[in-house]
Parts: C-alpha cells; sequence; structure tokens
C-alpha cells in the first residue's frame, strides 16, 4: 500500500501547496474623541446602521438583478412555447393533410395501434410536454416521428402506384388502336 507524500516533497513544484490566506482589509474608522460609553454605544450603532444599510442595498440590487434576469426567463419560455406550439399546429396540418391524401387515394390508413398513436400525437401537445420526463419525452418524440415517416412512406408509395397506374393507362391507350381491339 503507498504512503501519502509528505506536504514538503523535493520535486520543486509549489503547485499543490495552499494558496496563502486571503487578508481581510477593513476601512479604517475614525471614532474621535469618545466622552463617554453611550456616545460609543452610539457611534457603534451608528457604524452598524451604516453597514447594515450598505447590505441591504447590495441585497435590494441582488434581488433586482434576479428578477430582471426571472423576466427574461419568463419571456424567452413564452417565445419558446409559442415555437413549439406553432411546431405542433403544423405537424399536426401535415399528418392530418396527409392522412386525407391517403384517404382519398383508397390507401391503407393503417391498423387501430398507429392510429391511437396518431391521435396520442395530436392533442394538447404542449400540456403533455410540461409533464414528461427527458427519456419518455424522447420516447414520444420518436413514435411521432415514426407516425409521420410511415405515413409519408405511404403518400409515396401512393405516388409511385398513380404513376405506375397512370403510366400503364397511357400505354394502353397509344397501343389500343394499334392491336384493333
Amino acid at each position: 500500500m503507498m504512503s501519502k507524500r509528505p506536504a514538503s516533497s523535493s520535486s520543486g513544484g509549489d503547485s499543490s501547496a495552499p494558496p496563502p490566506p486571503k487578508r481581510i482589509v477593513f476601512e479604517p474608522l475614525q471614532l474621535g474623541p469618545i466622552p463617554n460609553l453611550e456616545e460609543l454605544e452610539l457611534k457603534t450603532l451608528q457604524f452598524q446602521n451604516k453597514k447594515l444599510g450598505l447590505r441591504l442595498t447590495q441585497r435590494v440590487q441582488v434581488e433586482e438583478d434576479l428578477r430582471q434576469r426571472i423576466d427574461q426567463l419568463e419571456k424567452r419560455q413564452t417565445q419558446d412555447d409559442a415555437v413549439i406550439n406553432v411546431i405542433n399546429r403544423y405537424w399536426n396540418q401535415l399528418n392530418e393533410d396527409i392522412r386525407i391524401l391517403l384517404e382519398r387515394f383508397d390507401a391503407e390508413t393503417g391498423d387501430e395501434g398507429e392510429k391511437q398513436n396518431e391521435h396520442e400525437a395530436t392533442t394538447s401537445f404542449l400540456a403533455q410536454l410540461a409533464t414528461w420526463h427527458k427519456e419518455e419525452l424522447d420516447e414520444k418524440l420518436a413514435s411521432r416521428v415514426h407516425v409521420s415517416q410511415r405515413a409519408v412512406a405511404k403518400i409515396i408509395q401512393v405516388k409511385h402506384f398513380c404513376c405506375l397506374t397512370f403510366k400503364s393507362i397511357l400505354f394502353y391507350t397509344t397501343v389500343d388502336p394499334f392491336l384493333g381491339l
């Protein structure tokens, strides 16, 4: 077992030496001649009152600075909430538009579990956001992204199907006069 290194090491480095003690400097106080004990008490109380007044002024300034910081943070929180609401509104609109497009093209809109996830993703997102822990937030956002990705993938499949259908119709209408059908 290794023992501790002695305080005065011969390695030449004083980097591990404790810093010198800080000196507290008091401002000089000129009391002048004090004829009796009552005046000494009076001067002492005046000095203490002056120091307490300075401390109170400092605390009031610190409190005002903290109030300003709180106001800034509340304003920033309000702005962040507004941005989150806008993002949520557009995300919900995107999901709704995709759902309408899929219905328009008679595509499968997904199983009941996916519909439930989509419903959860669109209800009062900001209220839910405030109650979620980080891990739960990551999980919920990942689920919401997954639902949107699946819906977009279905739109792409529908688009490809429509393009193929259109091309086959175009082909048959072009070839039909030549076949004499």
